[in-house]
């Protein structure tokens, strides 16, 4: 088991105790992984999966302290949106389509393509036709 457990770089809750396996810690936009001080009993070792890179919105943290026995304390860290990418996002909300579009745009892309491949196929049988 853990006896201390410590986010540097966040707040986390509840505060640590031995016995609780389950934690939520907030982080900053601009964190890109946990910074964590933690110390286990005499002999065990720790493993630290999914702190690799912290992405905007919930992400889990997984802590494995092996002696005799594995325990596992899972933590939930939310990292906040950077100001850019929620801006961003709003954007998206406000593109409008319009039904009353052409119906021939629709075709253009395909029509363009198909036009192109006989294109090609006529002037590779100009080019290589038998005499």
């Amino acid at each position: 088991m853990l006896n201390s457990l410590e986010v540097v770089n966040g707040s986390m809750s509840p505060s640590f105790k031995e016995n609780i396996f389950e934690y939520t810690v907030n982080v900053s936009d601009e964190a890109l992984a946990l910074v964590l001080n933690c110390k286990a009993e005499d002999g065990a070792t720790i493993t630290v999966y999914g702190n690799d890179y912290l992405t905007p919105g919930e992400n889990h943290v997984i802590i494995e302290v092996y002696k005799e026995a594995l325990v596992t304390y899972t933590l939930t860290v939310l990292k906040n949106e950077s100001d850019e990418v929620a801006n961003m996002v709003g954007l998206y909300d406000k593109v409008e389509v319009n039904a009353n579009s052409p119906w021939y745009k629709d075709y253009i892309t395909p029509i363009i393509g198909i036009t192109c491949f006989l294109t090609i196929i006529s002037l590779f049988c100009i080019i290589f036709k038998k005499k």
